[in-house]
């Protein structure tokens, strides 16, 4: 049976390892975007964010060079992880194939926005830690939305703040709305979406979450 609600869980089902702060109501971060009919034109624009633990991170559009970032990536994702971003276990080796990333490295601008989270290293070297999209859909009005953080870096405020990044992104390119897919018990997702005002379709299998942008 389908249910249509605000998603909500009380207090005594949030797990532990659920931080607070992850849960906390970020402004959306300054984006400026020219958009030049296409979805976005981020092509030089980079934001730093703080992290809860005092961490710098740099959000940057994904560039074609980042194709072995993205692959090791993918290389140290847990099952868990895989499994909620994606709904099923999809092998390391089918992820990381070069005609998938090649698609994911170079996004159609009039439709797709990937962002990259990068951090540099105490060696100087730099790795890829996260990645933030917006699909846009047939009618141009909805964009969906897709979020996936390297499992070392959750609970450090991170997917919440690319999750705010690609809102605001969503709003200043003229979205109507914005909506993202993910598992029942991906609870932490379901404290985000209901955190920000998003309404839920439901079913056992899959949570849809919808939040308007615009009438």
């Amino acid at each position: 049976m389908n249910a249509s609600s605000r998603m909500s869980l009380p207090s005594g089902q949030l797990e532990p390892h659920v931080e607070a702060a992850e849960l906390a109501g970020f402004p959306s971060p300054p984006v400026e975007l020219t958009t030049g009919g296409g979805l976005a034109d981020l092509a030089h624009q980079r934001t730093t964010l703080v992290l809860n633990d005092g961490t710098q991170v740099t959000v940057r559009p994904v560039q074609p060079e980042d194709e072995a970032g993205l692959v090791a990536l993918h290389q140290q994702l847990s099952l868990h992880t895989v499994r909620f971003r994606y709904f099923m276990d999809i092998p390391l080796m089918t992820r990381i194939a070069h005609a998938r990333l090649e698609r994911v490295c170079h996004p159609d601008p009039a439709k797709e926005v990937v962002l990259i989270a990068e951090h540099v290293r105490q060696d100087g070297s730099t790795e890829v830690i996260g990645v933030g999209r917006i699909n846009r859909q047939q009618d141009l009005q909805v964009g969906e939305l897709a979020v996936l953080v390297a499992d070392h870096w959750q609970r450090h405020t991170l997917g919440s703040r690319l999750f705010e990044m690609l809102i605001a992104i969503a709003r200043q390119v003229g979205l109507k709305r914005v909506f993202l897919s993910f598992l029942p018990e991906n609870r932490i997702m379901r404290l985000l979406c209901d955190h920000r005002g998003f309404t839920a379709s439901v079913t056992p299998s899959l949570v849809t979450a919808t939040l308007v942008l615009a009438g």
